[in-house]
């Protein structure tokens, strides 16, 4: 595909929103992202869970979710613990 996902930035104060880099590495399809208590960036695709910079775009592979699971389609970080949470269409 010619498509490519970028890493953008909304500032709420003045509305703007600046592009920051096009994603790069391991996955550039993402569908999903999100940043834990430590402001570490995560983005999701229906393969795997990445780690992202938030300066450069770089991704790096830190989970394959093929298996088990078989369409992981959303995340979120609790706010409490800092853990990540999943879902898959499967319900797993």
């Amino acid at each position: 595909s010619d498509l490519t996902t970028s890493l953008l930035k909304y500032d709420p104060a003045t509305g703007t929103v600046t592009k920051i880099a096009e994603l790069s590495g391991d996955s550039t399809d993402a569908t999903s992202m999100a940043i834990d208590l430590a402001g570490n960036a995560y983005i999701l695709n229906d393969g795997g869970l990445y780690s992202l910079d938030l300066t450069t775009g770089a991704t790096t592979t830190v989970a394959d979710l093929l298996e088990p699971t078989s369409y992981v389609y959303g995340f979120s970080v609790d706010p409490r613990t800092g853990d990540l949470y999943l879902l898959d269409e499967a319900g797993d």
